[in-house]
Formats: C-alpha cells, sequence, structure tokens
C-alpha cells in the first residue's frame, strides 16, 4: 500500500514538472490560460510548484513572478476539493507578494484582500505562518509597522511547535526587522542574534537576510564600524546569494554608514548610485525611499536647489508605488518651494520614518 502511495505521488509530481515545463514555454498569458486547461495543473504538486517558482521569482524580482502565482491561482480554482480551496488563499498571497517585491503596493494590498475573504479555508499551519509573513510584509512596506507586529507575533504564538523551522525562522526574523523599524534595536537585535544562532549556510539566503537586517539594526543605534565590520565577514554571502534588491539594500546602508561617519559627499553619492540601480531593476518604492535619504543629505550640505529635485524624483517615485499620501504631501511641499523652512522641517521628520524601512524584505 505505501509503495503504490509513493508511486502515485511520484506520477503527479512527474506530471507536474512536464506541465510547468510546458508553460514555461509561454508568454504570461497564454500561460494562465494553459493551466486552466491542463488536466496535469489540477494537482497539489503542481500547485504548490507554481507557488514555489512565484516565490522564488519574487526574491529575485523578476516580472515573471506574478505570471506564476495567477498560474497557481488558476490552478487552485480548477482543482477540487480539499486541497484546492486549500491552497488558494496562499496562491493569492504569492501573488499580492510579487506586486510588492515588484514595488505594485496597490496591487498587493488588492491582493490581500481576497485572501482575507479565503482565510478560513486554510488548514496547513505551515500555509497559515507563509501568509502571515508576507502579508507583514506589505505592511511593513506601507508603513504601518504596528499592524505588522501583530501579525507576526500572532502567526509566532500561533506557529510555535506545529510548523518547521524553515518556516517559522523568516517570521522571527521579520518581527526583529519590524522591532528595528519601529526603534527598538535592543530588542531587534535580541530577536535577530537567536534567530542567526539557530540556522546555518544551508539556508543561505535566509541567513543573509536575517544578518543584513542585523546590520540595519547596528546602524540605527549608530555602531558604524561594527556594521562595516559585519558587512566585511559576509561579503561573500552577498556576492553569491544576494538578490538584486538586497544587493540595493546593502548599498543604501553602506551610504548611511558614511553618513553616519561624517562623509557626507560620499554618502550622497552612493545615495545617488544606489537611487539610478532600484530604477533600472524597476522599484519605484525602493527609489522613492533612498531618494528622500538622499534628499536630507542634501538638506545638511546646504544645496537646496537638488533638495527640489530629489524630492521631485521621489515625489513621482513614491506616488507610482502607492506610497501614503502624508509622504507625498510633505516632499510635493518641498519640491513647490512653498513655507520653505516648515517643509524641511516636515522632510526630516519623513525621512526619520523613511530611513527605517532600509533594511531588505525576506520574500
Amino acid at each position: 500500500m505505501i509503495d503504490k502511495t509513493i508511486e502515485l505521488q511520484n506520477s503527479y509530481e512527474l506530471a507536474a514538472n512536464v506541465a510547468a515545463a510546458e508553460l514555461a514555454g509561454l508568454p504570461p498569458r497564454e500561460r494562465v490560460q494553459r493551466a486552466r486547461e491542463l488536466e496535469a495543473c489540477r494537482s497539489r504538486a503542481f500547485i504548490q510548484l507554481a507557488i514555489g517558482f512565484c516565490r522564488r521569482l519574487a526574491i529575485e524580482g523578476d516580472t515573471e513572478a506574478v505570471s506564476w502565482g495567477r498560474v497557481a491561482v488558476a490552478a487552485a480554482e480548477k482543482s477540487p476539493s480539499p486541497f484546492g480551496p486549500e491552497l488558494l488563499p496562499l496562491a493569492w498571497a504569492v501573488v499580492g507578494n510579487a506586486y510588492r517585491a515588484l514595488g505594485n503596493l496597490r496591487k498587493a494590498a488588492w491582493m490581500f484582500e481576497m485572501v482575507r475573504d479565503l482565510i478560513d479555508d486554510v488548514t496547513d499551519e505551515n500555509d497559515a505562518a507563509a501568509i502571515s509573513s508576507l502579508e507583514a510584509s506589505l505592511w511593513m512596506d506601507l508603513g504601518d509597522l504596528d499592524r505588522a507586529e501583530v501579525i507576526l507575533r500572532s502567526a509566532i504564538q500561533a506557529a510555535t511547535g506545529l510548523v518547521s523551522p524553515e518556516t517559522l525562522n523568516p517570521i522571527q526574523i521579520k518581527l526583529g526587522q519590524v522591532l528595528a523599524d519601529s526603534g527598538d534595536q535592543s530588542g531587534a537585535s535580541e530577536i535577530l542574534a537567536g534567530a542567526i544562532q539557530e540556522m546555518d549556510e544551508s539556508e543561505p539566503r535566509m541567513l543573509l537576510n536575517a544578518i543584513h537586517n542585523l546590520a540595519f539594526s547596528l546602524v540605527e543605534s549608530g555602531r558604524f564600524e561594527s556594521a562595516m565590520m559585519l558587512f566585511h565577514k559576509i561579503k561573500y554571502l552577498y556576492r553569491d546569494h544576494a538578490s538584486e534588491k538586497l544587493s540595493i539594500n546593502r548599498d543604501w546602508l553602506k551610504a548611511r554608514i558614511a553618513v553616519g561617519m561624517g562623509s557626507l559627499e560620499e554618502g550622497e553619492l552612493r545615495l545617488r548610485l544606489a537611487r539610478e540601480q532600484a530604477e533600472r531593476v524597476e522599484h519605484p518604492h525602493l527609489a522613492g525611499l533612498i531618494e528622500l535619504d538622499r534628499a536630507e543629505v542634501l538638506l545638511r550640505m546646504g544645496n537646496l536647489a537638488e533638495v527640489q529635485y530629489a524630492a521631485t524624483l521621489a515625489a513621482g517615485a513614491l506616488e507610482a508605488a502607492g506610497s501614503d499620501r502624508e509622504a507625498l504631501a510633505a516632499v510635493l511641499l518641498v519640491s513647490s518651494g512653498a513655507a520653505r523652512r516648515q517643509a524641511e522641517v516636515q522632510l526630516l521628520e519623513l525621512l526619520e520614518k523613511a530611513r527605517h524601512r532600509a533594511s531588505a524584505r525576506p520574500s
């Protein structure tokens, strides 16, 4: 009986891989339609395969991530109970996460609204934890750290002892990041250091995200030399395993270190290069936040004309990404030249909040 079950499972996995290979050769829209038609796509093995593709591509910032997420949705919608409805919320969640990773926060929020309508169908603790982790990333990018913290702490409480370390560790890392973003550097360092001790290099990207967030916490605490030493120790991890977005975040942190150590011109140059790289990979949200940081450095340097230009660039990028209206209002106030001194104060307050979003967002 066991042998027959294993043989059947192997046949499903083989069929899923064959179907995925066929879909990979199609344009995105045709890929989704074909997933609705192929019988081989109506299996747990295929849906999980498509979900995995989507998550990995999102980490890389690849636009194909959205297509594979929608393939997972299409397959789950066509698949029978119980696994079709059970996997549909996670499928929508990875679509939302793909949009978030690509900087489209509006669409990401729409996707998670659909997830909330379906969440009661989730019965697997690992899937529930993964959905919570992905939704928390969205609220972090939207700047609602309190909501992200509540989601993550609830997920950890519900998942502890029930899910694998591979599922739980990223949630703990993300909570450490939220605490760092919120200004609780002591709590952040404690959680991140604890998570890092439980990890090894069998999961190098997860380890890299954790150490990167620890470096962020060190920068927030003003321990710039310690952060640089940490970067030096793990430069091989960045070289071999960093996504484009994480590499940009590293360069952003290095720019902040230069500024913190008094090298304003070096920091401004590093920020400009990081922003240009974010633009090249079409990540408007990240580009906008980096440019906000650059605007503060330009203010410190007394270059008011450049501040106006930087604010205009940031406003355009943040608006494209669907960032909050208060941020845009403050930036546009500076860019218009109105109420100059008041605008500069508002921008500095905004920059203090924006800076807390510098750390990498594990997907």
